[in-house]
């Protein structure tokens, strides 16, 4: 006869797991890995809950962890009271399984009464992390295999509390139906800075530009004003400058500053770009051409005006015409081919060059076209045409271009030029001032877009998604860390913050991202944002990935911590449950949460399947409960 087993192991972690890998990416696993920073704690109690009965003969307990490579820790606990047991050294991430068994004598000796095994993801966040482990009731033979189970037991896993705490695992069930949000509490908070206002080395213009970051984290910045692009480390450290006809390091002092017309020189230098070899390209605005320098400045080739040439090279500064392999430049980018993608500022259109600088395309006047133009500079308000093309980004795994203009919007295209879309970027908090110019595709697959203008203006920027849906925006008006005088470029570094220009405040600022396998992760209504208004409505449903037990099953209690939870907004808890994983039937667990971690049991809640639905809801558009762990025990 299958029982429920009588004792309980929880699984609870006591230190912070410390992702070094990027997003996406799997840490190692074994136990034993030098780098494992999880410590975890398993709390052993005959019984723990009530609903199971204890089983008399139960004397001991054996306890095994195993990794993805087959790497095992071992723990025995005899019966008694409440017993604790450690693991430690163990690498963070998928992959485990934990097994348990209890016997019929001490030390694991005798019969083996009972066994159960469940998957395990190590993770830790702001609240403990728990595990139980229930188990079926079946007598073997003293030499089974714990890991295997009594021969012939014929036990089934009865499974795990679920919980859900990072970004990534509560967007497993997918939220685009949703008016609820997953995030990172402290997303895009303020880091560090560098810059002040000069023209000594490390010191910018009183209206800086653009920049771009490379594999080692190093910083490039356009500094308009002084006629000069400047290099510095990921802490913000100055490297190296080019300008004023020149290249020098933080050896040597600033040059005089002065417009350019060789190599080394420039008239108004705005977008920047590097490759894959940490080769760095740069917008020479009213010199009309593009010029590309190795890691350390060298001159390596440049592009305009028709004509093409490499060092040592200079080329002449012809005038402006409307002909093919001619442009008036201004944003900058690559694609995952080396093709470089210019927004043509007062030509308004956008272009598409070979790595060797030959014209490929261009979009504008509701066109594309690959041969010689025919077509004016004429500005336009329908798809694919420009008011003041600014800035252009590449998708680098399919080619998707994006093109913002002051048309307060950013235009999608696909890799042949062909439109696709319009992301508006006039919201209620945003009206069209004709701000969107700068923007960037974050890793996280939204796109940032700079809102500037002088206070009260715009001073934010805006995150939506891929499809136009306004996520979020962060920043506002002010001279303090974390405050932004008309905010331009944003850029990623290789340890996943980024960096923003504060154009007007001659500085460079660094923010923590959001990482979708941070451990702080968790749940808000869609647009909640401060400082500044929010704009959603409510209210917002969330459903957690549905759990299987393998078998019918009575489900023990359904849990969640609410850290947040304003006046004039209110959580209700549902749980689903099915026998197919199609048809669900709910019924209410809680109609008005309080704040804090809170278990309920599930009354009547008996089937294979069984998953949670959160609704969150406000009368005040500026606040949000927030949910961070959800989970259900069996």
């Amino acid at each position: 006869m299958h029982r429920a087993m009588a004792w309980l192991v929880m699984l609870t972690f006591l230190g912070g797991c410390h992702l070094a890998s990027s997003p996406g990416v799997e840490p190692p696993r074994s136990p034993a890995a030098a780098q494992g920073t999880a410590s975890v704690a398993l709390r052993v109690a005959f019984p723990e809950r009530t609903a199971q009965a204890l089983v008399a003969n139960t004397q001991s307990v054996k306890i095994l962890l195993r990794d993805a490579d087959g790497h095992d820790l071992t723990r025995t606990v005899d019966t008694g009271a409440p017993t604790t047991v450690q693991f430690e050294g163990l690498a963070p991430g998928g992959g485990y399984t934990l097994y348990a068994a209890g016997y019929s004598g001490l030390n694991a000796t005798g019969i083996m009464l009972s066994w159960g095994k469940l998957p395990v993801t190590l993770a830790s966040g702001r609240n403990q992390l728990s595990l139980s482990l229930s188990v079926v009731m079946k007598a073997g033979a003293g030499a089974a295999d714990l890991v295997t189970g009594p021969s012939g037991n014929g036990a089934i896993q009865l499974g795990a509390q679920k919980v859900f705490t990072t970004m990534r695992d509560f967007q497993a069930p997918g939220m685009s139906a949703s008016n609820i949000e997953p995030f990172d509490p402290a997303q895009n908070t303020y880091l560090a800075k560098f810059g002040s206002l000069g023209s000594q080395n490390g010191e910018f213009g009183s209206h800086i530009q653009m920049l771009a970051i490379d594999s080692k984290g190093r910083i490039w910045v356009s500094d308009d004003i002084n006629e000069r692009v400047l290099q510095f480390d990921k802490d913000g450290v100055f490297l190296r400058g080019i300008g004023s006809d020149t290249v020098w390091t933080s050896a040597s002092s600033a040059p005089i500053v002065a417009q350019g017309t060789t190599n080394y020189g420039f008239k108004d230098p705005a977008g920047l770009a590097v490759d894959a070899q940490d080769n760095l390209y740069v917008s020479d605005v009213n010199n009309r051409r593009i010029l590309k320098y190795d890691a350390s400045g060298n001159f390596l080739m440049g592009f305009g005006g028709n004509q093409v040439w490499v060092a040592p090279a200079t080329a002449s500064i012809p005038a402006h015409r409307n002909d093919t392999g001619y442009f008036r430049n201004y944003g900058l980018d690559l694609d995952r081919n080396g093709n470089i993608y210019i927004g043509g500022y007062s030509d308004n259109r956008a272009y598409v060059f070979s790595p060797s600088g030959q014209f490929l395309r261009a979009i504008g006047q509701g066109t594309t076209w690959t041969a010689t133009a025919s077509v004016t500079w004429a500005t336009g308000s329908v798809p694919s045409t420009f008011n003041s093309c600014w800035h252009v980004r590449v998708d680098k795994t399919d080619g998707t271009m994006y093109v913002s203009d002051f048309n307060e919007r950013v235009q999608v295209f696909t890799s042949n030029g062909d439109y696709v879309r319009t992301i508006s970027t006039v919201t209620a908090d945003k009206p069209d001032q004709r701000t969107a110019g700068f923007f960037e595709l974050g890793p996280d697959g939204n796109v940032y877009v700079a809102a500037y203008g002088s206070n009260p203006g715009p001073n934010f920027y805006q995150v939506f998604t891929r499809t136009g849906t306004l996520l979020s925006r962060f920043g506002e008006f002010g001279t303090g860390n974390g405050q932004l005088q008309n905010p331009e470029t944003i850029a990623w570094a290789p340890d996943g913050a980024f960096w923003t220009v504060d154009r007007d405040g001659s500085r460079v600022q660094k923010w923590r991202s959001a990482n979708p396998a941070d451990p702080a992760g968790a749940l808000r209504l869609r647009g909640h944002r401060q400082p500044g208004p929010a704009v959603y409505v409510g209210p917002g449903v969330y459903e957690t990935p549905p759990i299987d037990a393998g078998a019918s099953i009575t489900w023990g209690a359904a849990y969640w911590d609410i850290p947040t939870l304003p006046a004039g907004t209110q959580v209700t808890v549902e749980a689903g449950r099915s026998n197919d994983g199609v048809n669900w039937t709910w019924s209410l667990v809680s109609g008005t949460p309080g704040t804090g971690r809170t278990a309920a049991n599930l009354v009547g809640v008996t089937g294979r399947y069984c998953k949670l639905r959160l609704t969150m809801s406000t009368t005040n558009s500026a606040l949000s409960p927030i949910i961070q762990e959800v989970g259900v025990l069996y």
